[in-house]
């Protein structure tokens, strides 16, 4: 017959292994506080050798187990019948591992650190917590991690995240994602579940209190350094960005070499560094001094600064005409430094550059036919060479200049137009062979030349000669008559020329002859002559006797013959022509 079973404990659970035959009425068999069931006693037996208990979670201490048993009347007389039995318990404790919390995600600025804190209870009294991160399966007090390193307090849990070199250089708006993972171990060994902190890296556009550095992106970032000293970095060459600040002190950098950089709104920023060079700002808003270093700088400026000082080193400057304006001071170091100036009006005057000091060479870009007015020394600042190669017309320089004046001006492929009452040193370098039109000199001359009459005049230092002097188309237009010379070895000599005779008569003194194919002879008259034949048959006779003081004789010079020159008693022959000589008594053969 059956009987029914009650176990009832206080702070745990009762579970039987072997259920067969039972009938529950209460609870299921499986960690009941409280269970009723029914069955055979042999059943109920079988069922009561597997019990077992678990205490509740977190305690120790003394429990009791209350076993009732009714024989459901099955039993003797006199109904049912019951029995209660009590059976003390006594539940040892364990340790508890710590249970962690902490946030899941840190962010942190690639320039910056992250710190937060981990977080543990334990249910075991006087249990102390320590934590870690954990390097692989160990715990460690710090670690490296893919694109940083993580450092932990043990005692109070917390941890920095300091972002490595290869994050440190992320583009601004750019992001990097990093991980490691927390456990926090009790006095008694215990280890917690580990706790895995995810890392956001960003690279903002604003910095913080300290010293920080952008680099720029690909787009057109507005970047604040806000406090400290803080930089901008560009990939590409100094030249390749164009500079400019306005009176609110906000600084644009303009890719103007599509370095794929965009333009850049930079406020709170002290120094540029690019791939070849690096520049500073200095001075507060609308006071600002863009500052080179002592290397070569080359800046491409725009508008906006105060002033300019480049430093050292051979520095170039691209800047417009308005921009020069603009500048209270405009200087470089010692070196060779060139200042390109764009935008100019064609007129410039040299008060231009009254604020400017350091610069040996002005390039004056993009100009169709500019005037440059030249007052004093001191006004071009030390300019030594004004280059308008560039320019598509003429360049006229106006202006008095000055005794002190040494000006080199590079030009382009138009005329240069002079004035006469220019003082000082003006050199011109041009690109094709200058040619000096004598009735555009005026009487004051240009560097020794001057005009008299009609007559060009060429007056030479102590020290000049030894050289030639080539007069080019000389047979052009009316002609050059004669050119007269004087030195100490020929006092007076007479080159003379053609007025449309076909007979060249020379004077008593020393004569050059010159002739061209309409000329057919040439008489020397006295003196040491010399005759340049021309391309005609040609008569040439020379002195037979010694005429005016001068020699028996003459010299026939074939310089100009296209050919080899054949010589056969009183006679040469060269390119086609035959040349009579009479009384001469040297022949200075042609090239050939």
């Amino acid at each position: 017959d059956d009987v029914q079973v009650t176990l009832t404990v206080g702070h745990g659970g009762l579970t039987l292994s072997t259920l067969t035959g039972l009938t529950f009425s209460a609870g299921d068999g499986a960690n009941d506080a409280t269970m009723t069931f029914t069955g055979a006693k042999s059943a109920v037996n079988t069922a009561l050798a597997t019990l077992s208990y678990l205490g509740g979670q977190d305690y120790n201490g003394s429990d009791s187990l209350v076993v009732t048993v009714n024989d459901l009347g099955h039993f003797g007389t006199g109904g049912t019948k019951t029995a209660t039995g009590t059976m003390t318990i006594a539940v040892s404790s364990v340790n508890d591992v710590p249970v962690l919390v902490g946030p899941a995600v840190l962010g942190v600025t690639n320039f910056g650190t992250g710190t937060a804190t981990a977080a543990a209870s334990d249910v075991d009294s006087g249990d102390t917590i320590s934590y870690y991160v954990l390097n692989g399966s160990s715990p460690a007090g710090s670690v490296t991690t893919l694109y940083g390193s993580v450092t932990i307090n043990p005692s109070s849990g917390v941890y920095t995240y300091t972002p490595g070199a290869t994050v440190s250089q992320l583009e601004v708006g750019a992001g990097q994602t990093d991980s490691f993972q927390v456990v926090a171990i009790d006095s008694n060994s215990g280890v917690s579940t580990p706790v895995t902190v995810s890392v956001s890296i960003t690279a903002p556009s604003t910095g913080g209190v300290g010293n920080d550095t952008f680099y720029s992106g690909s787009g057109n970032d507005a970047i604040s350094g806000a406090a400290g000293s803080d930089a901008v970095v560009y990939d590409g060459l100094m030249a390749d960005y164009q500079i400019s600040t306005d009176a609110g002190g906000t600084l644009t950098v303009a890719d103007t070499a599509s370095i794929m950089d965009g333009t850049d709104s930079l406020t709170g920023i002290e120094t540029l560094i690019f791939s070849d060079g690096t520049l500073s700002i200095a001075g507060t808003a609308g006071s600002q001094t863009l500052l080179g270093g002592i290397g070569s700088d080359a800046v491409n400026l725009g508008s906006g600064f105060a002033g300019v000082d480049l430093g050292d080193g051979d520095d170039q400057l691209i800047l417009s005409g308005a921009a020069l304006a603009g500048l209270g001071t405009l200087m470089a170091g010692s070196g060779g430094d060139t200042l390109t100036l764009t935008g100019l009006p064609n007129v410039l005057a040299d008060t231009a550059f009254n604020h400017t000091s350091g610069f040996e060479t002005v390039v004056m870009s993009d100009l169709a036919s500019p005037t440059l007015s030249v007052g004093t020394q001191a006004g071009l600042s030390g300019i030594a060479t004004i280059d308008v190669s560039s320019a598509t017309g003429s360049l006229t320089l106006a202006g008095s200049g000055a005794a002190g004046l040494s000006l080199t001006v590079k030009t382009g492929a138009g005329d240069v137009v002079v004035p006469g009452g220019l003082s000082g040193t003006v050199t011109l370098e041009t690109i094709d062979t200058p040619v000096l039109d004598a009735s555009a000199v005026p009487q004051s001359g240009l560097r020794g030349a001057r005009q008299v009459g009609n007559d060009l005049l060429i007056d030479l230092s102590a020290s000049a000669g030894g050289g030639t002097l080539v007069i080019k188309d000389q047979f052009a237009g009316a002609g050059i008559d004669h050119i007269h010379t004087g030195s100490e070895n020929n006092p007076t000599t007479y080159v003379v020329g053609t007025s449309g005779s076909d007979t060249l008569t020379g004077g008593t003194g020393s004569e050059l002859f010159v002739s061209n194919a309409s000329v057919t002879t040439m008489i020397g008259g006295g003196g040491d002559d010399t005759f340049f034949v021309g391309a005609a048959n040609q008569t040439i006779i020379g002195d037979g006797t010694v005429q005016n003081g001068g020699i028996v004789g003459g010299q026939v010079n074939f310089a100009y013959a296209t050919g080899p020159v054949e010589m056969f008693g009183g006679y040469a022959s060269s390119a086609g022509y035959v040349t009579t000589m009479t009384n001469i008594d040297s022949v200075v053969a042609s090239a050939y």
